[in-house]
């Protein structure tokens, strides 16, 4: 099984109020022409399509385009593409069921059901929802969990950092547990601990819903 990963393409993007559409064009020409020549099974794309959560018109296309070009330049590519925390987890899940149809699945949010108790509540998570089962051309298989931008209400943990490790956690061996003989390939887009960040660029601050 052929995986190519790539993130962060930030589509819609201005470089101090200059238009970077034709940088961007230029990224995609020279990615389509990687996956052609790479013929891999799978495409996953780990959020920051966008740069906003209201990308403009022109970058949306871009967006499209290039899926309508990478599985038709490639037999059988499969293309599974998560929320970052630029992006628009509803938008990007819109049109959900119409990509799906053309073997590209999306993730903008992480379902969840409010299950009613004797005392309060709870939120129940559909793990199941984040594993996409993959087949490559040979008939190999893995599952991959698609993990959006995890939001503080999903996290549910006065910690941060360690709801999103539970979060990971209990994704993970659920997987385990439905798909015990599958190689299983995670994933995400978040926060790295001790990284950089600059105060004056406030686009990290941006979260889409």
């Amino acid at each position: 099984m052929k995986l190519i990963h790539t993130a962060d393409w930030h589509l819609g993007n201005t470089f101090h109020g200059h238009d970077r559409a034709d940088e961007h064009a230029h990224f995609l020409s020279w990615l389509l022409e990687v996956v052609r020549q790479q013929r891999p099974d799978a495409l996953i794309i780990s959020g920051d399509i966008f740069d906003t959560a209201n990308p403009p018109a022109r970058a949306e296309k871009q967006f499209f385009d290039f899926l309508i070009q990478a599985t038709s330049a490639v037999e059988g590519l499969q293309v599974v593409a998560t929320a970052g925390n630029h992006d628009s987890a509803s938008r990007l899940e819109a049109p959900r069921a119409l990509l799906t149809r053309q073997r590209v699945e999306v993730r903008g949010h992480v379902h969840r059901t409010w299950q009613q108790q004797e005392e309060g509540g709870r939120w129940v998570i559909d793990y199941e929802d984040l594993m996409i089962p993959l087949t490559g051309r040979t008939g190999d298989r893995v599952v991959v969990l698609a993990v959006p931008f995890l939001r503080s209400d999903v996290v549910q943990n006065s910690c941060y950092s360690q709801g999103v490790t539970d979060l990971l956690r209990q994704l993970t061996n659920r997987a385990r547990e439905l798909y015990p003989d599958t190689p299983i390939v995670m994933m995400a887009h978040m926060y790295a601990k001790g990284c950089l960040l600059y105060t004056s660029d406030a686009a990290d601050d941006l979260i889409g819903v």
